[in-house]
């Protein structure tokens, strides 16, 4: 009885292979040894990883030189099956990255931007050798850094998609973190509105800065701008009389 694929994913994946390709579908054979070394990506196998009898299996691409659109092709000893749903190896490149800089506390998101990022099953960022976990991954790959001991220069950005490796040495500087050194003016009518000025160091590296008005009971973020490296400017936000505020952040 022939196999019937019915979905494919991912559609796509680098041309230096590994990636985790699962096959769904009817009749995908009664036992593992039937289908092992039997699973093609165009002429090039595809070697089995997970199996579940007749309906799912995992194999992991191999490597091709050149872009390619590619079918899938099933084996047993009744011979073999195409699937109409192809595969595509894409060329993986890192060409950019932004921002260049963040304070040394980590928490900056930094997206990596060039060709084909997003193919494949797995990806993996790290910056100066520690990892920076992946939080989006459409047209380029966006992770959050991690903290640094100290103020420093990392030269190091690698993007790993399954079997591609790409670097950059492109330096990413942790600066000092933000320091608050004043508040003005320090009350606000019940109504709100009123511009709030911070003056401190390294505002520069904040990513989206915000101020915290808190009481006993809630924290309220308001969103700011920095206006240079030493200012922040913000508008207090408008609060009831029973909710307010004995400080900020």
């Amino acid at each position: 009885m022939h196999f019937i694929p019915l979905q494919i994913h991912p559609r796509s994946g680098p041309l230096e292979g590994g990636t985790l390709l699962t096959i769904e579908g009817r009749n995908l054979g009664l036992h593992r040894n039937e289908v092992t070394g039997r699973i093609f990506v165009g002429r090039v196998p595809c070697d089995l990883v997970d199996y579940e009898v007749s309906v799912k299996l995992m194999c992991r691409t191999g490597a091709v030189t050149q872009p390619a659109e590619e079918t899938v092709k099933l084996g047993n000893s009744a011979g073999f099956t195409v699937s109409d749903i192809t595969f595509q190896y894409k060329r993986v490149e890192l060409l950019d990255f932004q921002p260049r800089l963040g304070p040394q506390s980590g928490g900056t998101l930094v997206t990596l931007t060039g060709s084909n990022l997003h193919v494949g099953s797995n990806v993996t960022v790290t910056l100066g050798g520690r990892p920076c976990p992946v939080t989006e991954r459409l047209d380029g790959v966006t992770c959050v850094t991690a903290p640094s001991a100290e103020p420093r220069d990392v030269t190091d950005l690698r993007v790993t998609v399954d079997g591609a490796n790409r670097s950059l040495a492109v330096p990413f500087t942790y600066t000092p973190d933000p320091v608050v050194l004043d508040i003005r003016p320090l009350k606000s009518y019940v109504s709100g509105g009123r511009p709030l000025t911070v003056h401190g160091r390294q505002f520069d590296s904040i990513q989206q800065p915000r101020i915290i008005v808190f009481n006993e009971t809630a924290l309220r973020p308001i969103n700011a701008t920095v206006r240079h490296r030493g200012l922040l400017d913000i508008a207090v936000i408008a609060q009831r009389t029973d909710q307010l505020s004995p400080g900020i952040r």
